[in-house]
């Protein structure tokens, strides 16, 4: 049960329609215009991407030189640790040769000390012989026989 709408006969009255927009009433359904787009906006565009592109490029060159940065400070970083630990090491060899030179101190001390005693030791067994002239054949019985006493006490 459809329906169809009526046709009618009517002829036309486009032609005697005038083509002034003010005595025709306002049309909803319009054709949009568009804007043609001017150079200006072509040469903007072509601008901002070489501009990107010379922003990428400048990015790149500072990543490279910030990979560049960071190898060397990484090589500077494990100089100091390998300086730092040799210094280390130095300072423990110092510690190790001051100590040795303390303990040689003393021990040069004791045998200064030993030394000395021993001297004193054979003074006490030796004697002295004044105002007795020399003689160019001396020997150890010669200088007895010059003494009215010959005992040596030791």
């Amino acid at each position: 049960m459809f329906r169809t709408p009526e046709k009618c006969n009517s002829d036309s009255n486009l032609p005697k329609i005038p083509d002034d927009k003010e005595t025709s009433p306002p049309s909803f359904v319009s054709s949009r215009i568009k804007r043609k787009r001017s150079e200006e906006i072509l040469t903007d565009l072509a601008d901002f991407k070489a501009e990107m592109k010379e922003i990428t490029s400048w990015m790149d060159q500072q990543n490279s030189e910030r990979t560049e940065i960071t190898s060397a400070l990484r090589s500077i970083e494990e100089s100091l640790t390998f300086l730092s630990t040799k210094y280390d090491d130095m300072c423990k060899k110092v510690d190790l040769m001051e100590q040795e030179r303390h303990k040689q101190k003393e021990y040069i001390t004791i045998l200064e000390n030993k030394v000395e005693n021993i001297m004193k030791a054979q003074r006490k067994c030796s004697f002295e012989l004044k105002n007795v002239p020399r003689s160019v054949k001396e020997s150890k019985e010669m200088l007895l026989s010059m003494l009215y006493v010959a005992p040596m006490f030791c």
